[in-house]
């Protein structure tokens, strides 16, 4: 079953709960609201991830990468 969705006010003094899940778990969802321009992304645009470090440095070579081509 999924997890209820809960909406946050900014007077909310309550912290969301933190999982961890595999980012292969997530990962579809996040390109196709990106790709479908979902609103809902803006709301999380500031919000930190916690990665490991190598994943980090991969992503910002395939940026630079990207960039220069």
């Amino acid at each position: 079953m999924s997890p209820a969705l809960r909406i946050y006010s900014e007077d909310d003094t309550d912290q969301p709960e933190m999982i961890a899940v595999p980012l292969g778990e997530i990962l579809d969802p996040i390109i196709n609201a990106a790709k479908t321009n979902r609103a809902f992304l803006a709301d999380f645009a500031d919000d930190e991830l916690q990665i490991p470090a190598d994943l980090y440095d991969v992503l910002m070579a395939f940026q630079r990468v990207r960039a220069s081509a």
